[in-house]
């Protein structure tokens, strides 16, 4: 059980790991001024989307 548990925080951590990472890929293309249309994470359909948020989520980013 005690392994199981270390395999989780493992896949957790670095879940969280990516999305800080890409989240500043995000943060810096909108600080040099391009319009970023979409923030995503990996290749894909969409796990969660957000509906209040001015930037969709989904498959992939475009950026115009």
């Amino acid at each position: 059980m005690n392994f199981l548990t270390e395999i989780v925080a493992f896949v957790v951590a670095i879940g969280v790991l990516v999305v800080v990472h890409e989240f500043g890929h995000y943060s810096v293309a909108r600080l040099c001024g391009v319009k970023v249309l979409r923030f995503s994470v990996g290749f894909g359909k969409p796990l969660v989307k957000s509906v209040s948020t001015p930037v969709p989520s989904g498959p992939s980013p475009r950026c115009r």
